[in-house]
């Protein structure tokens, strides 16, 4: 199954809201608060177009908040989860969240995502 990278739908906002809050509740304790990316609106990224996804088959298996400005793009967030359900550096089939990031990035930018 090849991974496809694809900007995020609003039928896709649940399972982002799910896999950020695996990726980031392990900080809740550390810091005393929820992290930014867990109390971000992603129906309202998701409806902005500044969110891309990396689905296997029809599993998304992570995500990238992009926010294109007039002279640079800001990267919010990247999350990939395991199939297990464990947060991990890399997504499942080894594509490391450098590479999804900087692909999603590349391509955005080339404009080749939409």
């Amino acid at each position: 199954m090849e991974p496809v990278i694809r900007r995020a739908s609003e039928s896709d906002t649940q399972e982002i809201e799910r896999i950020v809050s695996v990726a980031y509740k392990h900080y809740v304790s550390r810091i005393g608060k929820p992290p930014a990316p867990m109390t971000d609106d992603y129906r309202e990224l998701v409806c902005h177009g500044n969110v891309w996804v990396l689905t296997l088959g029809a599993e998304i298996a992570g995500l990238v908040v992009l926010k294109r400005e007039s002279d640079y793009m800001l990267l919010g967030n990247v999350a990939v989860i395991a199939r297990d359900g464990r947060q991990r550096p890399d997504a499942p089939v080894n594509l490391p969240v450098g590479g999804f990031r900087f692909e999603v990035v590349e391509n955005v930018l080339n404009q080749r995502i939409q």
